[in-house]
């Protein structure tokens, strides 16, 4: 069954995993610690403003408004499996969050010399793995990816949930392994949820989303 629905839509699913392989690499190589260093290499007054906005995308109140706006268009389908791929997905995101109880980079780097934490900015203490609002991202888009048809508009939607999993690294918010585990999370959510609905409706993804 799983098989199946990821070979639907094989490109994005392809795409994701290649995202993951090189994620995976770059953390083996390179450690919790210093990879969030490299990857917070270059910081500036633009990309500040730019990342506090883009990350505002994985937000709950982001998927409110979006589950309302599609019932308002008459897209109930999609506004109650957005819905539910959010809540779903956050319920597991914040168990692993309490049990894990991981400090986040403030805390974290409280020993090291780092000084780009953006001043203002939320910088909550602990609950760092993994990272929520990355993992509501993925498993919104990865739903959404099944109600579109166009590929380009699916590498749009994995660019732009790519963006809010980088802005929390930006942000001082997560690790590497945090947003990595966002994305395994968010997109396993979507699957499971996608797989029972077919299993129930005995139907194919192409013909139950188009």
């Amino acid at each position: 069954m799983f098989l199946s629905i990821i070979k639907s839509k094989k490109s994005y699913f392809l795409s994701v995993s290649t995202v993951l392989l090189l994620a995976n690499l770059f953390l083996f190589f390179y450690g919790k610690k210093d990879s969030f260093l490299i990857l917070n290499t270059y910081h500036s007054y633009f990309l500040d403003q730019f990342f506090q906005i883009i990350t505002l995308l994985g937000d709950g109140i982001f998927f409110l408004i979006i589950s309302a706006l599609l019932f308002g268009l008459n897209k109930k389908k999609e506004s109650l499996l957005s819905l539910l791929t959010f809540l779903l997905s956050g319920l597991f995101s914040q168990i692993l969050k309490n049990y894990f109880h991981r400090l986040r980079p403030v805390n974290f780097f409280e020993s090291y010399s780092y000084s780009k934490f953006i001043e203002g900015f939320t910088n909550a203490a602990y609950n760092s793995f993994p990272s929520g609002h990355t993992t509501s991202i993925f498993a919104a888009i990865t739903l959404w990816v099944f109600f579109i048809e166009k590929k380009s508009y699916h590498l749009l939607l994995l660019f732009t949930a790519l963006l809010v999993g980088y802005s929390r690294i930006y942000l001082g918010q997560h690790f590497l392994e945090d947003v990595i585990l966002g994305i395994i999370i968010g997109v396993t959510t979507s699957l499971l949820i996608v797989g029972i609905l077919l299993k129930v409706k005995k139907t194919s993804s192409q013909q139950y989303f188009s």
